[in-house]
């Protein structure tokens, strides 16, 4: 019940100026190489969507999931604040949780789930959201992250829908 109550407490924290100045930090350099990673990989190709309807729908719905839903899970109940232990739980997990999708939903981008340098993009991306996370004690933070990166390589960089 304590990793609930905690993370209802990192939901209604706002980050002050100075913390969201600083996430800017580790935001735009982790958006960056992960779009080079996912350029060089093949993973993805400069081809923005132009339909602004479908811009504005699946900017919304991809900020409830995954960005929102998973945030409150791997760094919400799954990270404590000063846990090493509860950090490497919350990263493995989200990594973890890319290929067992494949297994159970069966998404029409299965196959890039199970690439490894998918699986590496994601364990950066995990990395930083833990480490915006722990040091704002907010998830805000994680949860604009989570959701730039996953719209922009769907609506910027060709990514599945």
């Amino acid at each position: 019940m304590n990793g609930v109550r905690e993370t209802f407490q990192a939901l209604k924290t706002w980050p002050s100026s100075r913390q969201w100045a600083w996430s800017l930090s580790v935001i735009v350099p982790t958006i960056i190489g992960l779009a080079l990673l996912f350029l060089i990989a093949g993973l993805a190709r400069w081809s923005p969507v132009q339909d602004v309807t479908v811009i504005v729908s699946v900017a919304a719905m991809l900020f409830v999931a995954p960005a929102l839903l998973e945030e409150l899970l791997f760094r919400g109940v799954l990270l404590k604040s000063g846990s090493v232990l509860s950090a490497v739980l919350s990263v493995s997990a989200f990594i973890a949780w890319h290929p067992l999708q494949v297994y159970t939903i069966g998404p029409p981008w299965a196959a890039q789930f199970l690439d490894p340098a998918f699986l590496l993009g994601v364990a950066v991306l995990g990395i930083a959201l833990a480490h915006l996370r722990l040091r704002t004690a907010s998830l805000w933070p994680p949860i604009m992250l989570h959701w730039i990166v996953v719209a922009g390589w769907k609506l910027l960089l060709d990514g599945p829908f």
